[in-house]
């Protein structure tokens, strides 16, 4: 009789590990799944309005800051706007080509 007490409570404190180990587990799966989907998916910027732009061709003399200085208002930083047009025209440099289309967005005095 003893035996069979013994050998119940054995199994009940077997199941209890049990289920603890299989909750740990499912827990860790979706803490794993959570960050790979964080980290990895494609972000994707969407804006509510899509931005007007003019795209002009690069000419003898233009640089992105006069470019930059067109969209800037009075009292403006047009280092701000020379990152914008960089990041709207996927530039990696202020560097610009004779010849190269640029997009400026139109601003809202034009």
């Amino acid at each position: 009789m003893q035996e069979n007490t013994y050998l119940i409570r054995k199994r009940c404190v077997s199941n209890k590990h049990a289920r603890k180990t299989r909750v740990f587990r499912v827990t860790v799966l979706l803490m794993t799944a959570i960050t790979f989907c964080t980290l990895f998916m494609p972000k994707t910027a969407v804006s509510a309005i899509p931005e007007r732009v003019v795209t002009y061709t690069v000419r003898p003399g233009d640089t992105l800051w006069n470019y930059a200085a067109t969209i800037t208002p009075k009292n403006g930083d047009i280092s701000d706007n020379v990152e914008r047009l960089m990041a709207l025209n996927h530039l990696s440099s202020e560097d610009l080509v004779i010849g190269q289309s640029i997009n400026v967005p139109l601003n809202d005095a034009q």
